[in-house]
């Protein structure tokens, strides 16, 4: 905390100092996992309204991704033009799949996992009707039938359990990166050779393991430290390599080796990296662009919750949420600094579905909007309502057509470096719907009005191409929207 005040002072002191100075703008990129989606609509925003050149681009664990992919040129064409492309992947997701794929050992363990239940639950139930089966004799009936059933079970499974935990014992993740990876890496979305040369000063924030250290790695591929000196080893480091390390949330990924130590995401100390950006790189105006609202919602009862829940309540949601109000405050403070930041999240960190994404891209246009333009506290209400409606309308949409929103496996609230809560991902799509009752038509429909008032309220200078049609439209799906609208067209 005593550090987070000295850097304060000192950008206040920055900003006030008198006398030409040559702009040097910045873009410092917080991590949010899937929720970079934000970061993606407030940089078009940027882009296509102010006109920002950055010169200096900063990021952190997803946000590392869209720096990484801007730093390809020092032409501000040809960043919106990256940006553009890596929005198309972006909206091409569908479900979680596609950020991240479960490893084989796994899928094994989720798969084994109810056969080992039902062997518990049968004993609870057998203990509950007829006695407790650990009271009865050696010889009882409910012994035998128990252990037999038990058998059978363990038998099913005992070399799948093998081998799941013979594979635990090495394992340093549970996930790989999915296919949303390997499209990058086509050379027409990112071409790594471009960026060492490009003109852009680059920094992708990663966390040694070996070391506990903050550090970046450079457009030339080198290792620094938190005040920008070189870190002793001489390795040129793969942009890409560090892409993946800054990315590569504890437990859920692997960390990936540089230069003789494992490194992992960048969040673990910094979210938002607004110190190298600001200080150290020298950008006299830097938009911190931060992918998650600030807060850790109220959670249920923990009297029950086992060591996992309990774990990544605290790490996940509380202390990450702690280290990003630290740098939030910074850059709100800071003369040097235009924080771009949601009210409201739309969804977790790693959960994926297409109509959230949309709705996320739109939220950070939205904004970016609100922030650039200096809105009162009504107007800010007013995005975030419009945001929320759209929200709800998701929802409501999967209940109209009688489709399960799935929380957890991935896509559930508080998953991964990112924390937070809000709208759960959706399972792969089903094949049948239900049919809608009169209920759920009044119900969307509401919705839909309310929508339609609550954008008609607002500036039309300062919303998206094709919000007034929000209303009018079914949202993205993972699944196929019906061609039926029950609700007015106007």
């Amino acid at each position: 905390m005593r550090a987070v005040g000295v850097l304060r002072r000192q950008l206040r002191a920055a900003g006030r100092r008198t006398g030409p100075t040559r702009v040097r703008e910045a873009l410092a990129l917080s991590g949010g996992g899937s929720r970079a989606g934000f970061e993606i609509g407030a940089l078009r925003y940027l882009y296509d309204v102010v006109g920002v050149s950055p010169s200096i681009i900063t990021g952190t664990s997803a946000g590392s991704l869209v720096a990484a992919v801007l730093a390809q040129s020092r032409d501000p064409h040809e960043q919106r033009a990256a940006l553009a492309g890596l929005e198309t992947l972006w909206r091409g997701m569908r479900t979680s799949s596609d950020l991240f794929e479960e490893t084989p050992w796994f899928t094994s363990l989720r798969t084994i996992a109810p056969e080992w239940l039902e062997v518990f639950q049968r004993r609870r139930r057998v203990g509950h009707v007829l006695g407790d089966p650990a009271e009865a004799p050696m010889w009882s009936p409910f012994r035998t039938v128990d252990a037999l059933l038990a058998m059978r079970a363990l038998g099913r499974t005992g070399r799948d359990l093998e081998h799941v935990l013979s594979a635990a014992e090495t394992a340093q993740g549970l996930f790989a990166p999915g296919r949303l990876t390997r499209q990058v890496q086509d050379p027409a979305v990112f071409d790594p050779g471009r960026v060492p040369g490009s003109g852009v000063q680059l920094r992708i924030a990663v966390v040694g393991l070996e070391s506990g250290e903050l550090r970046y790695v450079t457009e030339a591929g080198r290792l620094v430290d938190r005040s920008n000196r070189p870190v002793p080893g001489g390795a040129t480091i793969a942009i890409t390599d560090a892409v993946r390390a800054s990315s590569a949330i504890p437990v859920v990924f692997p960390p990936v080796r540089l230069d003789g130590e494992h490194y992992v995401d960048g969040g673990v100390r910094e979210v938002v990296p607004i110190e190298m950006a600001a200080r150290h790189l020298g950008g006299t105006r830097c938009w911190a662009v931060v992918a998650s609202a600030t807060g850790s919602p109220p959670d249920t009862d923990f009297a029950g919750k086992n060591i996992l829940a309990i774990a990544s309540r605290a790490y996940t949601d509380i202390m990450w949420d702690e280290v990003l109000r630290d740098e939030v405050e910074l850059a709100r403070t800071s003369a040097r600094v235009t924080l771009i930041q949601p009210e409201v999240d739309v969804h977790d960190s790693l959960g994926v579905d297409p109509g959230l994404t949309a709705i996320d891209i739109d939220h950070g246009w939205l904004r970016a909007g609100d922030v650039v333009r200096g809105a009162d506290a009504d107007e800010c209400r007013l995005t975030a309502r419009i945001v929320t409606l759209r929200r709800d309308i998701w929802q409501a949409e999967h209940a109209h057509a009688g489709v399960p929103i799935v929380r957890g496996a991935g896509g559930g609230p508080g998953g991964g470096t990112g924390g937070g809560t809000g709208a759960a991902a959706v399972s792969d799509a089903p094949t049948a719907h239900r049919r809608p009752t009169a209920a759920d038509d009044a119900a969307l429909a509401l919705l839909k009005r309310q929508l339609r008032d609550a954008v008609a309220a607002k500036d039309p200078a300062q919303l998206p191409a094709g919000a007034h049609g929000w209303w009018q439209r079914w949202e993205d799906h993972a699944w196929p929207t019906p061609v039926r609208r029950p609700w007015p067209a106007d």
